[in-house]
């Protein structure tokens, strides 16, 4: 997965699952910050990443999320259950995965074979 674009789906998931209101989330990897501009509801959830320049969007039904990426134009699948989340990224492709611990967020890239970290706190 692009490194911004696995940002801001991190960004998606780990609000989703916090129940946080921030628009910023410190990339581990990058050692920044990176803001959104962001509406998420339980039907539909559209961001903005300052970063890239381009917003993700798309229909939410329940914790299943059918995200296009206006930014590469191509599709993820994200779903989340309980504090961990799952999905497809169609343009590298490649599952991932993750987990969500309070404001500490674990990524794994199955296209990189790696873990990544974000967080909602700065360091």
């Amino acid at each position: 997965m692009q490194p911004k674009l696995r940002t801001t789906i991190a960004y998606i998931a780990g609000r989703i699952i916090s129940g946080l209101d921030t628009l910023s989330i410190y990339d581990h990897l990058q050692s920044k910050s990176v803001s959104f501009e962001a509406s998420i509801s339980p039907s539909y959830v559209k961001i903005f990443n300052s970063d890239r320049g381009c917003y993700t969007a798309g229909p939410r039904e329940a914790n299943i999320l059918d995200l296009y990426d206006f930014g590469h134009g191509h599709l993820i699948d994200l779903q989340i259950d309980g504090h961990e989340f799952k999905g497809w990224d169609d343009l590298t492709p490649c599952a991932f995965s993750g987990e969500v611990n309070g404001e500490d967020i674990s990524f794994y890239d199955g296209y990189e074979s790696k873990t990544f970290y974000f967080s909602f706190k700065q360091p």
